[in-house]
């Protein structure tokens, strides 16, 4: 007994419109997951001494995000305390913040609240 199956291919409107909704989904969730990045200058409101180092390394790690400072031809990462306090930032230098990776305006607002001196355990 052989029927014609050649109706069954055929996609049906709602089949369109389920498949494009879980297309989109698909693509906000991939979107969610791409690393952001923030780049901002920032005239810096205190001296970064250790506190202020440390701080922007236990943000860096806790939150897993990649966060570099730039003043002038230096640079250093919040990975190493000793290339953030080899900068030598004094209370009223400029720097160009960059933060990248996971929960980055997290990290980002954390970092700018050192920068200005606000800085918590």
């Amino acid at each position: 007994m052989c029927t014609n199956t050649a109706n069954a291919y055929k996609m049906s409107p709602d089949v369109a419109a389920i498949d494009r909704a879980i297309l989109e989904k698909v693509e906000a969730k991939r979107a969610a997951n791409r690393p952001q990045s923030v780049i901002a200058p920032k005239t810096l409101k205190c001296t970064l001494g250790f506190r202020e180092a440390s701080r922007l390394m236990r943000i860096a790690s806790e939150t897993g995000a990649t966060i570099h400072l730039v003043s002038g031809k230096r640079s250093a990462s919040a990975e190493s305390m000793l290339a953030l306090l080899a900068l030598g930032l004094k209370e009223g230098s400029s720097v160009v913040l960059t933060v990248k990776g996971e929960n980055t305006r997290t990290a980002f607002e954390e970092s700018v609240d050192v920068l200005d001196g606000k800085v918590f355990g």
